[in-house]
């Protein structure tokens, strides 16, 4: 239920399912799973001069688990899943978009413990992926960019566990077929805990990680509401990114503990619109390049009543696309989150949450221009009524949005039948109604 109804016209609906079962006499140390989840967001209006958004998923998955005599555990997996994203211009002149992604999955994961504690997994996985993509770019240049593809990845890990003071995790992953865009054979990953005291701990980590699909945004949009799904194409590289980060780990007493941490990712490649296409010949996406850094703090304070958390961020994001650097509206200076958790008797719970974050770039529209369309020399005398309204941007991603924030209150409640749990809970979003902007159209300046 909104309370502003009248400004936004949205319905939706989520659905899930988990079923869990085990028969010793039928398999003796296994557990099936079946799960799944539909949802559908629509955001509707009556008027014809504005377009209509839907989101809709679906995914389904079943999943066996198995103990072996000896410590080794077998988990087998298979899931199928859709995402449909799309834009319904009707009247309104905006662009139409259209995205659909299907994807079919079967993974096999091992694991086997040493009389060392040490940890040794493995596992594999084929993929089947689908994706359809219809866009147009700002000069209203059809880009359909739908992919079909097989891949398979694979990956080994070694946990040393030997230790009570040290901890690696060692490990790659490996890139046995492409679904199109060529990459690495092997990432590499190390992740390494060290307890220098009873209270202090040590963590850093450093991993390579790539993608064989990715999402694009068009940066000239205030607030983009379809960020689509689609195979990197074959004549680019694949996502890639460097990751390292550093941390330190306090526990002050049983209940108190205080976390920080700082990252730097070195985005060595990424796919991205090209704005500019105007010919059949040129590529629907470019090749860009990025990093971001930055530093977090985390204080928790958690009893069997009560689970406290505080916590601020502070990074930045650069984003370089043809010798053009620029922040990504992904970029926000400031992050600052709280989270309370109150446990009552009989298992009712309440939840308050406040989050906030500053500002996101977003490319200025500084105005409109008259452009004069041609299509018919032979009615000249109409030539006033072939002019077409162009908006004109500033330099990309100068300018940044108000700041965000809100809180939002939930009441939950946990029945066990014994066969059967259940979950219902009540949540008021947004509680002090917070004017944070929705949607911004470009083409009326209305703030939604």
């Amino acid at each position: 239920k909104f309370v502003n109804e009248n400004d936004l016209t949205i319905d939706f609906y989520d659905a899930s399912l988990k079923i869990n079962f085990a028969y010793p006499d039928f398999f003796s140390g296994s557990k099936f799973s079946l799960h799944g989840l539909m949802s559908e967001d629509n955001l509707k209006y009556t008027d014809l001069t504005k377009p209509d958004y839907r989101w809709r998923n679906n995914i389904w998955g079943f999943r066996i688990f198995t103990l072996g005599e000896v410590p080794f555990f077998l988990d087998f997996g298979i899931s199928v899943s859709q995402f449909k994203n799309e834009i319904m211009p009707k009247q309104s002149g905006i662009k139409p978009k259209s995205n659909e992604v299907n994807d079919f999955t079967i993974s096999t994961d091992f694991l086997y413990v040493l009389d060392s504690k040490d940890e040794v997994s493995l596992g594999v996985d084929v993929k089947s992926f689908t994706t359809k993509l219809f866009l147009l770019n700002r000069l209203d240049f059809q880009i359909d960019a739908g992919a079909d593809g097989l891949g398979s990845n694979a990956y080994l890990n070694y946990k040393f566990l030997r230790f009570s003071d040290l901890g690696i995790d060692i490990g790659a992953r490996i890139n046995l077929k492409d679904l199109a865009a060529k990459g690495d054979l092997i990432e590499p990953r190390i992740n390494v805990t060290y307890l220098l005291l009873p209270e202090l701990t040590l963590k850093s980590a450093f991993g390579v990680y790539q993608q064989d699909i990715s999402t694009i945004v068009d940066e000239r949009e205030v607030l983009s509401l379809f960020d689509p799904v689609f195979i990197i194409p074959d004549y680019m590289h694949k996502s890639k990114a460097l990751h390292y980060m550093a941390g330190i780990s306090s526990k002050l007493s049983n209940y108190f503990s205080i976390y920080l941490e700082s990252y730097y990712k070195k985005i060595v490649s990424a796919p991205t619109l090209n704005e500019n296409k105007t010919q059949f010949s040129q590529p629907d996406f470019l090749q860009s390049s990025g990093e971001s850094y930055g530093g977090e703090i985390q204080a928790k304070y958690k009893t069997n009543q009560i689970d406290l958390s505080l916590s601020y961020t502070l990074s930045r994001a650069f984003k370089e696309v043809e010798g053009v650097k620029y922040h990504p509206r992904y970029d926000s200076r400031h992050n600052l989150n709280f989270s309370f958790t109150l446990n009552f008797f009989d298992d009712w719970q309440f939840s308050a949450n406040w989050i906030y974050h500053s500002g996101r770039p977003y490319t200025q529209q500084l105005g409109y221009y008259d452009k004069l369309l041609l299509n018919d020399f032979l009615y000249d005398y109409k030539i006033y009524e072939s002019l077409f309204p162009i908006r004109y941007f500033g330099d990309k991603n100068t300018a940044r949005l108000p700041d965000y924030h809100r809180l939002d209150l939930i009441l939950a409640k946990k029945i066990n039948l014994g066969f059967m749990k259940m979950n219902f809970d009540i949540s008021a979003i947004n509680v002090y109604n917070r004017k944070n902007i929705f949607y911004f159209e470009q083409s009326t300046g209305k703030i939604v």
